[in-house]
């Protein structure tokens, strides 16, 4: 390493780099080091250079681009930051064909159901699979190496893994098949255009700056060490080497710093907090020796610690704090609540915000059977090819059938009462009925009961009824309502499915493997991508992962319990260890890189991503009042900071409502008082108009 390389600066340094000197200069810190002022200080003094600044997704492209606007004013003849992706776009002169991941599941949903396999045969059904081979199939592709490259390391372990050659078999003849089919169709994966990229680096002319990472893939580090060879390039990563925890693994720090041209080494700033006890957490969390006698008790201001009893009443919870922050003049857009998982709490929080009228973006799709439409279509196309009564009631009492619930309710009262069984016999008992989804749905998905030895699709008047149900449903449903935006994202959802459909059928023929069983286990899993908030600020719900380096006013981490944050066990996966490690021996480096344990590392991120209040929320029993374990992130805040008990909010089993002096809405205000009313006590709702009543509470 160069003797520029072994100097330190922490504050924000003279940069020493010479505008237009190829290299790489790694940046480290911790959060809130200022790593986002040393890119936009290097940026600017390469305006004239036109440099790219590189961020990992969309939404943190938006926010650094206005950060760039209001140190710049404008960005006349500079680009905007840019995600990885396009950058890549950039370097190859062009946009690639990426692989949907509608498609890439169905191909690997029709591998494995037609092709024999050796050891994976008796799991190729089960639905983890795909997942887990698509992960799979994904790290492969991340590792750098080029196709053939891979088949020779996998052919090699299935020599040399005498314990398991099926396996080796199996995963290489998958490679292949997937390999083959998106030939056949003219599609890439974004990690084939990384590694594509490599050959062109060299042609690239413009500084690169790279911000907001934790980590990149090898495929994306060997890209970065090509454009390095050519240009200037600054990466950040998250990492101090005096913290026992870092988003950064240190092996990936090594390995940065052995290439690096000049180490920059920021240190974290305790004037990024407003809140003493916030600075003090995030950065002596899990210390060996972290000094939390001299944190006294009496400056708790700023963390608030948060214990309820069962899920909702925790969902219910934080819903109630975060009414009383706005009525107090926060803006929702600067509330975030972090969970583990989004999935796992999608549905709790959003009925909570909902019934305190806050505004709030969840900042992750649903799957397609989650939302409304999605789940009537797949109870439809199931009705029609299992010949499923249940499933085709299902989709009858849904607003999406086009028939009144009289009609329906007279069509399964009569099925009920009668002894023949079926979809079939309950779909006779609605002739007569007017019903133009029924008819279009009746041409579009063809079942084995109409006489064919397999279902089929007709995929004009697939897309024709997917458009009905649409119709039908917004007829329905009150226009601008939550449900029916939703119906509107799933519907294109289900036309962008269509169109690849279209795309990988022979002149509009659809392939004779492509039969309606096949694409209802697929579309299941498509994903509806959630609903800007227009004109309005936004509470926002997002993961731990997703959190990155955004900051907030306040910010809530839920369900810090045992089992949940941090989450118990990792990724499944096909490969042990020692199958990963043998792997990553023939290949000479890094082929799958190890799941690391960033579960500590994912906490400490969230509590710095806070700047003024802090909620840690955990629970002591579940909903049916079985005890649960809060987690020992929790219990080790509570102790680093000296909270006691009387600093908690609590929140029991017995605590059904909100207090009326603190309800967030005229609705819980009222569910509050009805016990002393009906007690006889006197209340304040018959005396004043629900106008002066809102008047009084916000």
């Amino acid at each position: 390493m160069t003797d520029a390389a072994k100097r330190n600066p922490t504050a924000a340094p003279q940069l020493e780099f010479d505008l237009g000197q190829p290299g790489l200069r790694l940046v480290l810190g911790p959060a809130n080091s200022g790593k986002m002022g040393h890119v936009l200080h290097w940026w600017r003094d390469r305006l004239h250079l036109n440099p790219v600044v590189v961020v990992p997704n969309a939404a943190d492209a938006h926010e650094l681009t206005l950060e760039m606007l209001r140190r710049v004013g404008s960005l006349v003849g500079a680009s905007p930051a840019l995600t990885f992706d396009g950058l890549v776009v950039q370097v190859l002169g062009g946009q690639p064909q990426y692989v949907t991941d509608f498609e890439r599941n169905l191909s690997l949903k029709r591998i494995l159901r037609e092709t024999p396999f050796q050891a994976l045969g008796p799991v190729a059904g089960l639905p983890g699979t795909l997942a887990t081979v698509g992960n799979l199939l994904a790290r492969l592709e991340e590792s750098g190496r080029s196709q053939q490259t891979i088949e020779e390391i996998l052919t090699g372990w299935g020599g040399s893994d005498s314990g398991h050659p099926g396996l080796a078999a199996d995963i290489l003849q998958i490679w292949r098949l997937y390999a083959e089919w998106r030939r056949d169709f003219g599609r890439t994966e974004r990690a084939a255009e990384v590694r594509r990229a490599c050959s062109f680096a060299p042609l690239w002319t413009r500084p690169v700056a790279l911000y907001g990472f934790n980590s990149l893939t090898p495929g994306q580090a060997m890209f970065v060490r090509s454009l390095a060879a050519s240009v200037s390039v600054v990466l950040t990563l998250p990492y101090e080497k005096s913290r026992p925890v870092n988003l950064a693994p240190a092996c990936e720090i090594d390995r940065w710093q052995a290439v690096a041209k000049e180490v920059v080494e920021l240190t974290g700033q305790v004037q990024a907090y407003s809140s003493p006890a916030i600075a003090h957490l995030e950065n002596n969390f899990m210390r060996d020796r972290a000094d939390s006698e001299a944190f006294p008790a009496s400056d708790l201001e700023g963390v608030r610690f948060m214990l309820s009893s069962g899920r909702r009443n925790e969902a219910e919870s934080v819903a109630h704090q975060i009414a009383g922050l706005i009525r107090a003049g926060v803006a929702p857009g600067q509330i975030a609540v972090v969970v583990r998982r989004v999935e796992a709490w999608r549905s709790l929080l959003c009925q909570a915000f909902d019934s305190c009228h806050i505004p709030y973006r969840v900042d992750s799709g649903k799957r397609f059977i989650e939302t409304g439409f999605g789940r009537a279509l797949i109870s439809a196309i199931q009705a029609r090819i299992d010949d499923d009564a249940d499933a085709l009631l299902a989709y009858l009492h849904s607003p999406y059938s086009g028939l009144s619930a009289e009609v329906v309710s007279d069509a399964e009262t009569r099925y009920r009462r009668g002894s023949s069984r079926g979809a079939g016999h309950l779909w006779a008992l609605l002739d007569g009925e007017s019903c133009a989804c029924l008819e279009t749905l009746a041409g579009a998905v063809t079942s084995p009961a109409d006489g064919v030895s397999r279902g089929f699709l007709e995929l004009p008047l697939f897309e024709l009824w997917g458009g009905r149900m649409l119709k039908d449903g917004l007829d329905e449903l009150s226009l601008g309502s939550r449900q029916a935006e939703e119906d509107v994202r799933a519907h294109e959802a289900l036309r962008g499915a269509i169109a690849s459909l279209h795309d990988i059928s022979d002149g509009g023929q659809v392939p004779e493997w492509l039969d309606p069983r096949l694409l209802a286990s697929i579309l299941g899993d498509l994903t509806v991508p959630s609903g800007q908030v227009e004109g309005q600020d936004a509470v926002q719900l997002l993961s731990a992962h997703r959190l990155r380096a955004r900051r907030f006013h306040a910010l809530f981490i839920l369900c810090l319990v045992e089992g949940e944050f941090p989450s118990g066990g990792g990724r499944p996966s096909l490969l042990t260890e020692r199958q990963r490690l043998q792997i990553n021996s023939l290949g000479g480096g890094e082929i799958l890189p190890g799941d690391s344990d960033d579960e500590a590392p994912l906490f400490v991120n969230a509590v710095a991503r806070s700047w003024q209040v802090l909620y840690l929320s955990s629970r002591d029993a579940d909903d049916g009042g079985a005890e649960t374990t809060p987690s020992h992130f929790w219990q080790l805040s509570e102790r680093l900071l000296r909270a006691d008990e009387g600093c908690q909010v609590r929140r029991t089993l017995a605590d059904h409502l909100f207090p009326d002096t603190t309800a967030p809405t005229e609705r819980h205000y009222r569910r509050a008082v009805a016990p002393r009313s009906q007690s006889g006590q006197q209340t304040i709702v018959g005396v004043i108009t629900a106008e002066q009543l809102r008047e009084a509470m916000f």
